[in-house]
């Protein structure tokens, strides 16, 4: 989200949380003072893309009422766990998820499709990296 707050941009923080590049990860450990464990088990999970020929997981977010630190049940919706309701902002904003810095609320439902695949295929080579922080093989 680039600093609008229309009700259509702030619906991914709503809905569903955005997600991360890899390289991200590192940025926001250290934003908020923590390992990258730490901010795994405390706020992050593992999300996935699961469109034909794509199975890869990503890293993002977690939804207040959830638990961090695991993956994602496709079914899952909720608020970010960042987004603060009173202001309407994000408390990472400085290193939010790529995909909330791109997000626009002209994006078609393509945009958002593309945008999400072409974030995960640059999680594609870092699947040991997520499989290490679920404690299971990917």
């Amino acid at each position: 989200m680039r600093k609008c707050r229309c009700a259509k941009c702030i619906s991914l923080c709503l809905y569903r949380p955005g997600w991360f590049l890899p390289n991200q990860i590192e940025l926001v450990a250290e934003y908020m003072q923590l390992n990258i464990k730490e901010l795994f088990n405390n706020y992050l999970v593992a999300d996935h893309f699961s469109y034909s020929p794509y199975n890869i997981f990503v890293l993002a977010p977690s939804s207040k009422g959830y638990t961090s630190g695991c993956e994602r049940s496709p079914d899952t919706t909720g608020e970010c766990i960042f987004f603060n309701s009173q202001d309407k902002s994000c408390k990472i904003d400085n290193v939010k998820p790529y995909e909330c810095i791109e997000y626009t609320h002209d994006d078609s439902e393509y945009d958002i499709l593309e945008r999400r695949r072409i974030i995960a295929i640059l999680w594609k080579n870092r699947q040991n990296y997520i499989s290490k922080l679920i404690s299971r093989d990917i």
